[in-house]
């Protein structure tokens, strides 16, 4: 629950910032019955400006693996006929110049997950997780408590000192484990001893936005995700949270300008010119933030062996592609399963283990950053194209067929800049380098938006519709974040009863024929699994471990595993 009084002394985890990642890193603790403490600096709750909105695929099946409840969160957002779409315009009221789908939201994309990326306000999203994870019993949250520093402790404990903002006194906590997840200046990160770098790039190293929040009902202008407004040289986006509500409104600014220019009237004025036409609203709310990229050189720190980063304190992404919290989530995910290991005993060299976080986990922020930076330079290109051919009579301009070509063309060109399942959920552990290179002037490669189901060492288990009992599930359905998996071809006459592998690793057999149906056999083919013999070992983040031929071999990969 969240509360005012002291922190407790002791606890099994310390997590620092109340963000999304950090709740989420709470909620998958509890899972296994950790109790831990989430300390967020901020006494007042981060709720007036929606953030991030785009939660991928791979985000809400994680959370739909770990049993939250992921078709009430949708309820919390735009629907996709609402948001499927990013527009470039003259104006809300004016003239289209192109458009593309943003994500895959459909049906067919349900051929690749079961569920499709959701439009959801990061507010809406952070007081879900937070209530999710109150209501485990096992979380308790302290807002207006600012992590201080921290002295190490025998067997690798923490002794952290925390500051409460309002009256000025400190207190300490003993964790067995410490997670950073206090954003792109994380304090903790800084005292553990974990370097930032800065990723080489054609743009500055920070851009910063201003972003005003409206309050309105606009659903007369046109449906989409995104509306970015072209005006000369100036670019302004519309991000659509509810189109009969909730809106924001965000454009770069100078490091110069100081906050006190943007008066209602400054603001009005800019956002009456990209809607194109007087109308009413509300401002709610102004704010300033800046994006940039950045990947510390390590997600353990070397000096603290239990303490880690995620999210934003591990990596930062521009915000042009919607991958800074998704790939806070999928951190955690990774990351939590494993202390669950070492904690329980299943492994033999817990440091490898822990360790292994950061070699599975950084290559994928550092094929984030280069799509981020790519998405930010095809922006740049597209807006400097609508800039030259519509120049300032838009109007006028657009009513030239083959200006009017040249344009659609040039935008429908850059649809991959909204498309990267791939890199949600086709990544690869066990590669140092992911290989999403942009390949041309004009386009994004390839492999960031075309995915193809396989089944290799690393990747995230394909998905496909099973029967299982009855019920239409996915595959992925059948990987519990609490065991290992031991998927199993039809032909096996016989298969082991024991629920514990070596170590005492916690394990499930689950046979194709016996306990799941795959009517269509597309999937029983990219298994492998379609001559009725041998297994396919799955973690419990549901990356494929490896395949095996015999149980023996299941029970040398489960024991690799976990190293």
């Amino acid at each position: 629950m969240t509360v005012l009084n002291n922190p407790p002394a002791t606890i099994f985890a310390i997590i620092v910032g109340a963000g999304p990642v950090g709740l989420y890193t709470a909620i998958a603790l509890s899972h296994f019955g950790y109790r831990c403490v989430v300390l967020e600096r901020k006494k007042v709750r981060r709720l007036q400006q929606p953030k991030a909105h785009a939660i991928n695929s791979r985000s809400l099946e994680i959370f739909r693996q770990i049993g939250i409840p992921v078709p009430t969160l949708r309820s919390l957002g735009a629907t996709a006929d609402d948001s499927d779409v990013l527009r470039f315009e003259s104006s809300l009221a004016g003239v289209e110049y192109g458009k593309f789908r943003y994500e895959r939201q459909d049906e067919d994309v349900k051929a690749f997950t079961p569920e499709p990326l959701a439009n959801i306000p990061q507010p809406a999203l952070e007081t879900f997780l937070r209530d999710y994870a109150e209501a485990t019993g096992l979380v308790t949250i302290f807002d207006g408590w600012q992590w201080q520093s921290f002295t190490q402790k025998p067997h690798h404990d923490v002794l952290s000192e925390v500051l409460n903002v309002e009256n000025g006194t400190s207190t300490y906590i003993a964790s067995k484990y410490l997670f950073a997840c206090d954003g792109a200046h994380s304090r903790a990160r800084t005292a553990l001893g974990i370097p930032l770098r800065i990723p080489q790039s054609a743009y500055p190293s920070t851009i910063r936005y201003v972003s005003i929040t409206i309050k309105t009902d606009w659903t007369k202008y046109r449906s989409g995700m995104l509306h970015v407004i072209i005006q000369g040289q100036n670019l302004r986006v519309f991000i659509t949270y509810d189109r009969k509500s909730s809106w924001v409104f965000m454009f770069g600014i100078s490091h110069d300008d100081p906050t006190d220019k943007f008066t209602e009237e400054f603001c009005r004025e800019a956002i009456d010119k990209a809607v194109g036409e007087k109308t009413d609203y509300e401002i709610v709310n102004t704010c300033f933030w800046e994006a940039g990229l950045s990947i510390s050189d390590f997600y353990r720190s070397k000096t603290v062996p239990n303490a880690f980063v995620l999210g934003d304190a591990a990596h930062t992404f521009p915000n042009a592609g919607g991958l800074g919290v998704n790939t806070g989530f999928a951190d955690a995910h990774n990351l939590v399963w494993k202390i669950a290991a070492v904690e329980k005993r299943w492994s033999r060299q817990p440091d490898t283990l822990l360790d292994s976080y950061t070699l599975e986990r950084r290559p994928v922020a550092e094929a984030s950053c280069k799509i981020s930076d790519h998405n930010q330079f095809r922006i740049t290109e597209v807006c400097s194209k609508v800039s030259s051919v519509m120049g300032d009579n838009p109007l006028e301009n657009h009513k030239d067929h083959e200006k009017r070509k040249f344009l659609q063309d040039t935008i429908s060109a850059q649809w991959s800049f909204s498309d990267h399942l791939n890199l949600h959920i086709g990544y690869v552990y066990g590669l140092d380098d992911l290989g999403y290179e942009p390949q041309g002037d004009e386009e994004i490669p390839a492999n960031s938006a075309f995915f193809k189901q396989q089944c290799v060492p690393g990747v995230r288990l394909p998905h496909a519709w099973v029967t299982c009992r009855g019920n239409t599930i996915s595959t992925l359905d059948l990987v519990k974040f609490s065991k290992f998996t031991v998927l199993a071809a039809a032909g096996h006459k016989v298969l082991p009863t024991s629920t514990k592998g070596p170590n005492g690793i916690p394990l499930v057999f689950q046979q194709l024929g016996r306990d799941f149906m795959d009517e269509k056999g597309d999937w029983s083919t990219i298994m492998g699994l379609e001559d009725g013999t041998g297994f396919i070992v799955v973690r419990p983040d549901q990356h494929i471990l490896g395949r095996a031929a015999t149980v023996d071999q299941v029970e040398e990969l489960l024991v690799k595993g976990v190293l």
